[in-house]
């Protein structure tokens, strides 16, 4: 058997066996990679949560944040009348938006920073150009201290765990990421496109974790059902 042909053998054998490699490699072992974070006080519960919270959407629906339960949350701000630095952070959430595109446990909320100024025309105007999934991405509203509250005291912005430190208002950038488990993983300055590649990596982290933590509870459960037999 020529060399070519050897070679072309172990190429393909080893294409056909690298999924099952990396499916054993998430799967079982101890894997050296750094522990994520979760941002917040520890609470007697133990890590902190981020409360449920209700708005009004651009397509006119009340919505609540516990509509989207199992989902990845990636919480943004927009103004209808600010500088561009608005849009470049919902271009940067749309960036982002579009390397996920195909996972829909992703969702993307962005709250209104100047509430006076929400107007269903205008903010729909202002959503079209980004050509939005309807039920993977929303823009909304509600009262100005309800939203004041929601961001201080709920996404804990401008808190000791951001380092942005900058309040809810016009000019803010911010983007959180909160897990599954309303656990908050990150903290991100949307004025940044440099921060977009570590946005990425902290979703495909939260995404590896729940995937190893599945993996671990179906190896639980059939060693439960292998012990009974």
């Amino acid at each position: 058997m020529s060399t070519k042909r050897i070679y072309s053998i172990l190429m393909v054998s080893v294409i056909l066996l690298f999924p099952s490699l990396l499916y054993v490699l998430f799967a079982t072992g101890e894997h050296h990679i750094d522990k994520l974070e979760a941002f917040g006080p520890q609470t007697e519960e133990g890590l902190y949560q981020v409360p449920e919270a209700t708005f009004y959407s651009h397509m006119g629906d009340s919505m609540s944040t516990a509509d989207l339960v199992d989902n990845i949350i990636v919480y943004n701000f927009f103004c209808l009348n600010c500088s561009d630095s608005s849009a470049r952070n919902a271009l940067l959430v749309k960036a982002i938006s579009e390397r996920f595109f195909d996972k829909k446990d992703i969702k993307y909320l962005s709250i209104n920073l100047t509430p006076s100024d929400w107007d269903n025309a205008r903010v729909a105007a202002y959503v079209k150009p980004f050509n939005i999934e309807a039920d993977q991405w929303f823009f909304v509203n509600q009262d100005s201290n309800y939203l004041v509250d929601f961001v201080h005291q709920g996404l804990l912005i401008n808190s000791e765990y951001d380092d942005n430190k900058k309040p809810y208002g016009p000019g803010m950038s911010s983007i959180v990421i909160v897990d599954k488990q309303h656990h908050i993983r990150g903290y991100f300055d949307g004025n940044q496109y440099i921060d977009q590649s570590s946005i990425i990596d902290v979703i495909k982290r939260v995404r590896l974790e729940e995937y190893r933590q599945n993996a671990k509870r179906r190896e639980d459960h059939f060693e439960r059902r292998r012990d009974k037999k």
